[in-house]
Order: C-alpha cells, then structure tokens, then sequence
C-alpha cells in the first residue's frame, strides 16, 4: 500500500486544506495517510524541510524548489 506524508506546522492553512483533499481521495484511492506536526521553524530546519506542508511520498520527498534555507517559512 502507498503512504502519504505530510509535514507541517500547527495552523498551516496550506496543509490543512492538503490533508482535507487528501483524505477524501483516500475514498477513491486507499493508501496510508501520516500527518506530523513539527514544533518550529528550527527543528524543520534540523529535519532539512523547505517549507510547509513538505510531501513525502513512499518516502521520497516531494518538493518543488528547494531553494533558501531549509525551514519554515
């Protein structure tokens, strides 16, 4: 079975409305669904993650650009 991870900061919007969606295609789809909700900005960026929600997908991270500091912002 596919896993979904997602990563984020309490009170993110962007993840929020990411996990909605994604809950709902698990309808569809199954696969697992993990959320982690990281402290702060500097344990995000002890873990290396550029911004929030950061996707991780069988494992394999997802992101779009990972430029600047790792970090949320």
């Amino acid at each position: 079975m596919n896993t979904v991870r997602v990563v984020t900061f309490e009170g993110c919007n962007t993840a929020t409305k990411l996990v909605e969606e994604l809950e709902e295609l698990r309808n569809r789809q199954p696969f697992e669904l993990d959320v982690t909700v990281v402290p702060s900005a500097d344990r995000a960026a002890e873990m290396g993650l550029h911004g929030s929600p950061t996707i991780y997908i069988n494992d394999v991270e997802y992101q779009k650009d990972k430029s600047g500091d790792a970090g949320f912002y």
